[in-house]
C-alpha cells in the first residue's frame, strides 16, 4: 500500500490485533473461565443464552479479526477510487476500528458477566451507539463521492450532487438520532422497548435516505 493512502498496513494491522485481545487474554487465563460464558444480554441485563468459551474466546475473535482485514483490503481497492482521495479520513479510520471496539466491548460484557464483578449497565450500549452516530453524522456531509463509505445506492453513485446532498441530510439526521440515543436512557421508558426503539430509529434512517436520494434522481431525470 502506498505511504499517501489514508489506511496503511499498520493502521489494518494495528485494528485486526485489538480484535485479538480476548484470545490474548483467554490464553493467559483459560482456566478461569466456566465451560459455558454468556453471549447474549436482554436490556435488563440478564444473560439470555450462553456458548462454548472456546467459540466466545478464540473463534469470534478471529473470524472479527479476519474481518477487519477484508475491510480494509476492500477499502483500499475501492475500484470507484483507487487512490482513496475521496474518503474522508475519520470515516475510513472510523469504519476500520469499528470491529476491533465492538469485538472487545462483547468481550467485556462477557467477562464483567463471567467474574460476578458488577451488575452490566443497559443505558452504556444505547450512548455508545449514539456517540457513534454523532461521529459519523459528523462527518458523512463532508465524506466525497466513493463506493465504500457513505450512503451508496445506485443514485448517489450515478450522481456527484445527489450524493453530496444526501449524504449532508443523513449526516444530519445521524446526528439527531445520536443526540436521542443519548438521552433516551435516561427517559423513564421500559428497558423491553429500548431494543425496538434503537431498531426503529436505524431502519427509519436507511429507509428515508434512500428515498430521499431516489426522489432527488426521479425529479433530475424527469426534468
Amino acid at each position: 500500500m502506498s505511504k499517501n493512502n489514508i489506511l496503511s498496513k499498520k493502521l489494518i494491522a494495528f485494528s485486526s490485533i485489538l480484535c485479538l485481545i480476548p484470545c490474548i487474554i483467554g490464553f493467559l487465563k483459560y482456566d478461569s473461565f466456566p465451560q459455558m460464558l454468556p453471549n447474549r444480554f436482554d436490556f435488563n441485563g440478564n444473560v439470555t443464552s450462553y456458548a462454548d468459551k472456546n467459540v466466545l474466546l478464540f473463534y469470534l475473535p478471529i473470524v472479527m479479526a479476519l474481518l477487519t482485514i477484508i475491510l480494509g483490503i476492500t477499502i483500499h481497492f475501492d475500484p470507484f477510487d483507487k487512490k482513496s482521495q475521496n474518503k474522508n479520513p475519520i470515516l475510513v479510520k472510523l469504519t476500520i476500528f469499528i470491529t476491533p471496539i465492538v469485538s472487545n466491548i462483547i468481550f467485556l460484557a462477557i467477562y464483567i458477566n463471567s467474574k460476578k464483578l458488577f451488575s452490566l449497565n443497559t443505558k452504556i450500549p444505547i450512548i455508545f451507539i449514539g456517540l457513534i452516530f454523532l461521529i459519523i453524522g459528523n462527518y458523512m456531509p463532508k465524506n466525497k463521492q466513493n463506493a465504500i463509505i457513505g450512503v451508496r445506492n445506485m443514485w448517489t453513485l450515478k450522481d456527484e450532487i445527489i450524493w453530496n446532498k444526501t449524504n449532508k441530510l443523513a449526516g444530519y439526521l445521524s446526528v439527531l438520532i445520536g443526540i436521542l440515543f443519548i438521552i433516551i436512557p435516561f427517559i423513564n421508558i421500559v428497558p423491553s422497548v429500548l431494543p425496538n426503539l434503537v431498531l426503529f430509529f436505524v431502519f427509519a434512517l436507511s429507509i428515508g435516505i434512500n428515498l430521499y436520494s431516489f426522489i432527488l434522481y426521479y425529479k433530475k431525470e424527469k426534468h
